[in-house]
């Protein structure tokens, strides 16, 4: 691939799935994505790959953030219970 087939696959991908940042790796001769709110880099041999990579992790990424949501909404936040005071004041260590 040529610089400039590289630059508009890269820029294509960007604009496909906003807020990933796709690049293609020089020394690595690999793509490469980041995805905000993902805790990895995304990794493939071609640029079809990683958008198939993008399309997995970004619906399985919202799928998660979605059913999170849902379960914090039913359940009631339960804080710990406070520790109880002592019955009886400590005594001072003496030497």
């Amino acid at each position: 691939m040529s610089p400039t087939e590289i630059a508009a696959t890269a820029r294509q991908l960007r604009l496909l799935y906003p807020g990933a940042l796709a690049w293609y790796g020089t020394h690595t001769h690999r793509w490469w994505a980041m995805v905000p709110g993902h805790p990895r880099l995304l990794e493939a041999p071609t640029s079809e790959a990683l958008e198939l990579l993008l399309v997995s992790r970004l619906w399985t990424h919202q799928e998660h953030r979605v059913a999170r949501a849902a379960r914090s909404a039913r359940r009631p936040r339960v804080l710990p219970p406070r520790p109880r005071p002592r019955a009886y004041p400590r005594r001072p260590v003496t030497a």
